[in-house]
């Protein structure tokens, strides 16, 4: 079987429990299986196109990075909701070659900070099973740990409670600056 994981990151770059378990998750797969990981790439730069880049290996794991993300949150919330559904372009052709070349059956997300929906939905669309283990709240909650302004458990999903918890969160500045390569790399 040919899998293909999409995470924020792999050891020892990122860290934290969802990292480590789909990277675990990946290790065991990739002793019987073709494992390919799909990492969110560097955010300080903007590309002209979203596209998979090839980025290493490890062991059995083909890495690729995914150019141009969406700048994920980590920890924080995100003060600016719109950076976080940019409109993007992402190149068709690119990601196509890849998931046909390399055969691939089905996409495992480990998180959906920093990918964009059009690519998951693209990739569906050429007959790939999707997974998604929520490993996180990100999906549902733009603070990712579903506790409100007031550090309560939030009871509900709105665009004003929202914002009442992210109006202090950093900038999209901040995001993509403390998600760089040149972040890391210091």
């Amino acid at each position: 079987m040919n899998i293909l994981h999409y995470t924020i990151g792999l050891p020892p770059t990122r860290h934290g429990g969802s990292v480590q378990y789909a990277y675990d998750l990946m290790v065991e797969q990739s002793k019987t299986n073709n494992v390919f990981a799909l990492i969110c790439g560097d955010t300080l730069f903007r590309s002209s196109k979203c596209r998979f880049k090839r980025h290493s290996q490890n062991g059995n794991i083909q890495i690729y990075s995914l150019t141009d993300p969406l700048t994920p949150t980590l920890i924080y919330g995100v003060s600016d909701p719109d950076s976080q559904h940019r409109d993007i372009d992402f190149d068709r052709e690119d990601i196509r070659n890849f998931i046909q070349s390399n055969k691939i059956e089905i996409m495992h997300l480990h998180t959906l900070m920093g990918l964009h929906k059009s690519i998951v939905e693209f990739i569906k669309g050429l007959g790939v099973k999707i997974i998604y283990t929520s490993h996180d709240f990100h999906g549902i909650c733009p603070h990712y740990n579903l506790l409100n302004h007031t550090g309560t458990l939030c009871s509900k999903s709105d665009g004003a409670s929202c914002a009442l918890c992210n109006v202090n969160e950093p900038s999209d500045n901040f995001l993509r600056i403390a998600n760089s390569s040149l972040y890391h790399f210091i």
